[in-house]
């Protein structure tokens, strides 16, 4: 009967999931990421909605791999997933300020 490295069945400390779902994915986040940042740059309204809702499900898709970690005890997990999770949150707090809301909702005039 052969025997099985132990090695080969314990989970990664490497990522959140999304390493498994191949480079694709990458590049469409990283797509997704450079579109709203765009987006922002040039004071569209959907793009600081769009940025809280995708920084929201952020917050949600890290939570299950910080408890594992924590579960783990793998400090370097911890403090990665930690770390994104509060720049999530800072996020979504400096966008919902009222002074950001009223700056996307005031139209650019060009210089002509």
């Amino acid at each position: 009967m052969p025997v099985e490295s132990r090695f080969l069945s314990e989970p990664t400390c490497s990522g959140g999931g999304l390493e498994q779902l191949g480079p694709a994915t990458f590049l469409i986040y990283a797509a997704l990421l450079l579109i709203l940042a765009l987006a922002l740059w040039k004071r569209w309204r959907w793009a600081r909605q769009a940025t809280i809702a995708l920084a929201v499900a952020g917050i949600a898709l890290a939570a299950p791999a910080i408890s594992s970690a924590v579960m783990d005890s793998r400090l370097f997990a911890i403090a990665r997933e930690g770390l994104q999770i509060i720049v999530r949150v800072l996020i979504v707090f400096y966008l919902s300020q009222e002074p950001v809301k009223d700056w996307f909702a005031q139209t650019i005039l060009k210089d002509e």
